[in-house]
């Protein structure tokens, strides 16, 4: 068997040619995952550097998503699809849980795990009820196969739910301090 060096995976992103430490466990970049649907300020991702951040809080942010999402020359777009997303690391959290125990063994609650190590496996997942709710939001009307009530129900059972927006937090806001 063929041990893979830790060193095999990226630990640090460059920032004006200079490279700044990061977190590489999954539990952070799930986090990144749930404050860039929040929209949190720039200061809010400074917790993901091992160490000192750049000064350059936006060319850091970018530097910060290219390791969150690395680019991938596989598989090609072929077009098709609206395109929407299919998975959210938060809300389908108990999904890539089982998923990952089931397929490989890994408690991702107990056993830290390399990010990008975390994205080759979830892209490798088969056969779990995490690739049957993202088939059932992926499924487009009109699919062949004799199925399409069941499938617009599984993918209006199964959607995820949109992010707050901007106008819906200050709308909260101004109820909360109108009526709370």
């Amino acid at each position: 068997m063929v041990r893979l060096d830790k060193a095999f995976w990226p630990s640090t992103v460059s920032v004006h040619g200079e490279d700044f430490p990061v977190h590489t466990e999954h539990w952070f970049w799930l986090t990144f995952s749930r404050r860039l649907r929040e929209n949190a300020p720039l200061k809010e991702f400074d917790f993901l550097y091992d160490g000192d951040s750049p000064g350059d809080r936006e060319a850091g942010f970018l530097a910060l998503m290219g390791f969150y999402a690395p680019p991938q020359s596989l598989p090609r777009d072929i077009g098709g699809g609206d395109g929407g997303p299919v998975v959210d690391f938060t809300q389908d959290e108990d999904l890539i849980y089982s998923a990952f125990l089931q397929c490989y063994g890994i408690d991702l609650k107990a056993e830290a795990c390399h990010w990008h190590k975390f994205l080759a496996l979830f892209r490798g997942l088969r056969e779990t009820k995490l690739n049957d709710v993202m088939g059932y939001r992926s499924w487009e009307e009109g699919d062949k196969g004799g199925y399409e009530k069941f499938m617009r129900d599984m993918k209006n059972a199964w959607r995820l739910e949109e992010p707050e927006t901007a106008e819906d937090k200050a709308a909260k806001e101004k109820f909360e301090e109108t009526f709370g």
